[in-house]
């Protein structure tokens, strides 16, 4: 028996020789399993992201995540960001989790956010003033104390 090869990463493949009908002879085992296993990998790449911070507003960073080879089954792979010369809570929020690149597709994305701005945190900066966000609700005058 021959197997045909290719570079399509996918599950071990089996396949069955079954005897029949002997002579002068008794079966013992009539089933023999042909298992070709794979010998193809598919390798991950996450891509660079640069962009400007600019000068308000937030910038979402999104990774491109890429197999470089198709696969039959999910590919799964944890990813965690890590602190460069950027602060974890300061400059991004930090990111933990499980991409997930369904089979026959080659890309997925992990997405990285500045912090967002709470009410107890500065939203905008100029000279000497410092400018906060606003709770939702705000008390009615006659509430407010003088």
């Amino acid at each position: 028996m021959s197997v045909s090869g290719d570079e399509k990463v996918e599950l071990d493949e089996t396949f069955f020789v079954n005897l029949s009908n002997p002579t002068n002879a008794a079966i013992a085992g009539a089933q023999g399993t042909g298992t070709i296993t794979n010998d193809d990998r598919a390798t991950l790449a996450i891509g660079d992201v640069t962009l400007d911070e600019g000068d308000g507003g937030t910038t979402d960073f999104v990774f491109s995540v890429t197999l470089d080879a198709a696969v039959d089954l999910p590919v799964n792979v944890d990813f965690t960001t890590a602190d460069g010369t950027a602060t974890a809570g300061t400059d991004y929020l930090g990111n933990s989790g499980t991409v997930v690149i369904p089979p026959g597709e080659s890309e997925a994305s992990v997405t990285v956010q500045p912090p967002r701005p709470s009410h107890t945190e500065a939203t905008s900066h100029s000279p000497g003033v410092q400018v906060y966000a606003l709770p939702a609700q705000v008390p009615a005058p006659s509430q407010l104390s003088w």
